[in-house]
């Protein structure tokens, strides 16, 4: 009786599960978030080379975008994000997107990355989905009428379609700051 109550504490050590990692990622959702990432790159070429159409061509005919300048919380569409890209094409060039700079690290990650999708911890439903891209990043321009050049911390939330276009955006930077930047170099 006695060696069969030892059995029983090593059956059950042997039998529990080791060090299961429940954040793994499938190769599947890993691809998709990766072609999402060169998605936003592509857009970001597209503001560099100020070819709008190819812009276009990554989002979705019905696309929800949420402006980074306050309009009353309305949610525009593609239409009107083209018409925000032209404008800004007209007096800017845009120099580069540098990917994570403006980003603080911290002991765990010196180095944060500028791209991140999922939600292990998250107020609302957690996620392991790579839909739901988030961009951290700064945007650099020069301004053609002036020639001063400037940039700006952005932050934006992309999520895609089943034929991999964007079919929401929303973004967020300090449209006020452009403006800011512009002044102060122009009163030097």
């Amino acid at each position: 009786m006695y060696k069969f109550l030892l059995l029983i504490p090593l059956a059950m050590l042997f039998s529990c599960q080791q060090g299961s990692d429940t954040q793994s990622v499938s190769k599947q959702d890993q691809d998709k978030f990766n072609q999402y990432v060169e998605t936003w790159r592509a857009f970001v070429a597209g503001f560099i080379a100020e070819d709008v159409d190819s812009q276009m061509e990554l989002f979705a005919d019905d696309l929800k975008w949420s402006q980074p300048v306050y309009n009353g919380n309305q949610i525009s569409g593609k239409a009107d994000l083209r018409s925000v890209i032209e404008s800004w094409q007209k007096d800017f060039q845009v120099t580069s997107f540098a990917e994570a700079e403006g980003l603080i690290g911290n002991d765990e990650n010196p180095n944060p990355a500028g791209f991140y999708s999922g939600s292990y911890f998250s107020t609302g439903t957690p996620s392991s989905s790579p839909n739901g891209l988030r961009v951290y990043g700064t945007w650099y321009w020069t301004h053609t009428e002036s020639g001063t050049e400037g940039g700006n911390k952005w932050y934006g939330i992309l999520t895609f379609n089943e034929e991999g276009k964007i079919s929401s955006f929303t973004d967020w930077f300090d449209a006020g700051g452009v403006q800011d930047q512009i002044e102060k170099a122009l009163e030097n």
